[in-house]
């Protein structure tokens, strides 16, 4: 049998499920899907790539056609959040309703079930929106600002495997409990992307920029250890959003983008 046709589908089909998974945007009517699965974590780096790079598109738009910086990367934030359905804000805003609010681990998954947003949410989405607005509005020249953009969604979603790799699920049910661990092969296969593109635009840079990024998720995954015994959906939307305001602020501030 050709190769192609044995691993073509299973491309395809993990770039499906990932794209479903993470996004609102339309799959291929001619593309294999399913739930996401382990081995497909790979994929979640590329959607990441998609998604930054229509974010980067309107703030480059936005600054071809003079609009003021803030303005650019407004405009910016909200297309990445309409591309994605604010999935990820979403989660962030639960987890820490979720960590913030109740006394037992059941009260916790509880409230993050809930689709009221309370409190603790509501400052969790106010930071991440104006600590990324302000970060990408900080970036004095458009093609650096447009390349942390892409970087930042590609390696968020990449960063999204830690807490599957060393977590449990905190439910049985859901679509992040169908996902299983990654093994390293796994990882590193999400991590490859993210990885070369910082290398290619920030050099030796990049390296303290993928460890704070690595960082924050880690705490995140620490967070969900300790209150949830294992990781949700929101958990993992709450990782996203903590790697990419991690890695947008940590290249603005090794002056990896001027």
């Amino acid at each position: 049998m050709p190769w192609s046709l044995v691993v073509l589908p299973t491309i395809t089909a993990d770039l499906a499920a990932a794209m479903m998974t993470l996004t609102r945007l339309p799959v291929p009517a001619s593309w294999p899907s399913g739930a996401p699965r382990s081995e497909g974590l790979w994929a979640f780096s590329f959607v990441g790539l998609l998604v930054g790079a229509i974010g980067g598109g309107v703030l480059g738009l936005g600054h071809m056609l003079g609009l003021p910086p803030g303005l650019a990367a407004l405009a910016a934030i909200v297309a990445t959040m309409l591309a994605t359905g604010a999935l990820h804000e979403d989660g962030l805003a639960d987890f820490v309703d979720g960590v913030g609010g109740g006394r037992t681990r059941e009260r916790k998954l509880e409230i993050m079930r809930d689709s009221r947003i309370g409190v603790y949410g509501a400052l969790a989405l106010g930071v991440s929106l104006l600590w990324r607005w302000s970060a990408l509005s900080a970036i004095a020249d458009p093609a650096d600002a447009v390349t942390a953009l892409i970087i930042a969604h590609t390696g968020a979603r990449a960063l999204m495997g830690l807490p599957l790799a060393v977590l449990a699920p905190a439910r049985t049910d859901g679509v992040a409990a169908s996902l299983g661990a990654p093994d390293a092969m796994n990882c590193l296969a999400v991590a490859a992307l993210p990885a070369l593109l910082m290398i290619w635009a920030w050099g030796w840079s990049a390296f303290p920029v993928m460890i704070v990024a690595l960082l924050g998720v880690a705490a995140v995954t620490a967070l969900a250890h300790h209150y949830l015994a294992g990781y949700t959906g929101d958990a993992l939307g709450a990782s996203q959003q903590v790697a990419e305001m991690a890695i947008l602020a940590a290249a603005l501030g090794t002056q990896a983008v001027r």
